[in-house]
């Protein structure tokens, strides 16, 4: 399950085949149908080629325009399928632009998700025999993530169906129950003082 994310990164030609394989496969014990595929189903389509020159200019062809690095953000925010290439080598640069993306949003005044402790610790690995397994472990950590805040979401989202208002002891207790079931148990479990 570690490298589920590189895998489908990396055949990322072949990802229909690959999700159809684990959808298919019981054993494939992941939440596909809730977090993988739908984070993954916008990039299976066609990969947008965007040309990026030494002038440090941005190219998508297929709109025949140059784009700026908000654009590229934006198709990242859209989930749209994109790979930026040299203009003239065809190397890869995408992780460069995506990068750039974040500098410019911090140069912006957007609070940095990445201390400087982090960085730091990051920039270690690199030549580090561990190294292989950070960029995995993060990922893992980033879907994890990302699993919680949907279900946050959907429980925010099924507590605020309610056809009828709430009392105030029923908002109370939602709330309580939502909170309680974030929070890892207490071992031994906590008495409740008397009120």
């Amino acid at each position: 399950m570690i490298y589920i994310n590189s895998l489908m990164d990396k055949c990322f030609n072949k990802q229909i085949l690959f999700v159809h394989f684990c959808s298919a496969n019981k054993s494939c014990n992941l939440h596909l149908d809730k977090v993988i595929i739908p984070r993954y189903r916008q990039r299976i389509g066609r990969v947008k080629l965007l040309k990026k020159y030494p002038n440090r200019r941005i190219y998508d062809t297929e709109t025949s325009q140059f784009i700026t690095l908000v654009d590229v953000r934006e198709m990242v925010v859209q989930r749209s399928a994109f790979k930026v290439v040299h203009s003239k080598t065809g190397a890869d640069l995408t992780r460069s632009v995506l990068m750039q993306v974040i500098t410019e949003q911090e140069n912006e005044g957007h609070e940095s998700l990445l201390t400087n402790r982090a960085l730091e610790e990051l920039i270690r690995f690199y030549g580090d025999e561990m190294a292989h397994l950070v960029a995995p472990y993060v990922e893992q950590q980033i879907l994890h993530f990302l699993r919680e805040q949907d279900r946050v979401r959907q429980q925010f989202a099924t507590a605020l169906a309610s056809s009828a208002p709430l009392s105030d002891q029923a908002l109370k207790t939602a709330t309580e129950q939502f909170w309680a079931s974030l929070l890892p148990p207490v071992p031994g479990g906590v008495e409740k003082s008397g009120d």
